[in-house]
């Protein structure tokens, strides 16, 4: 009897504990939830921008190995197929894509996180500070800042409006 005695004091001062910080866990729970999407944004960033920047660099390195082929120093066969050789190798040959891939897709991540400064700092802050009242001001600065974006972002108000002429 003494346990039920005990989970039961324990469910009600959690209960009790709940109620009394209710403000601060829905607070962190937006801040997970607005990392999360920062998180998944620069995730996707980081693809698109590891793709491109891979491509790029492997197009200007091939650019480099065909333009050395077109020009010798000296008439000479050997050389010129020399110069052939090493343009199939390095136009068949992957592990600079690979490298590029991960430099790339830090580049992407990271330049994500920078654009998405505002809802990142705030959820950073609002999830890793103890104190009940700055964690329910960052808390109604994020749901502020999501508000704004929808509103901005969302349905576009307040974003230029570059292809209606301004004096119709």
């Amino acid at each position: 009897m003494a346990i039920f005695t005990r989970i039961q004091t324990g469910l009600r001062n959690c209960a009790t504990h709940l109620k009394n910080n209710y403000g601060k866990y829905l607070a962190k729970t937006a801040a997970v939830g607005a990392l999360g999407l920062v998180g998944y944004d620069a995730h996707v960033y980081g693809l698109m921008t590891a793709d491109s920047y891979s491509k790029s660099r492997d197009a200007k390195r091939l650019v480099k190995k065909a333009t050395n082929t077109l020009y010798l120093d000296n008439p000479s066969a050997v050389t010129a197929d020399m110069k052939d050789e090493i343009l199939r190798i390095e136009a068949e040959q992957n592990t600079t894509t690979f490298f590029n891939k991960g430099i790339g897709y830090m580049k992407g991540f990271f330049r994500s996180l920078v654009y998405n400064a505002v809802p990142f700092a705030l959820g950073v802050v609002t999830l890793l500070v103890s104190n009940k009242t700055i964690c329910k001001i960052g808390g109604w600065g994020l749901v502020a800042y999501g508000a704004f974006k929808v509103v901005k972002d969302g349905f576009g108000k307040g974003a230029p409006r570059d292809l209606v002429h301004r004096y119709k």
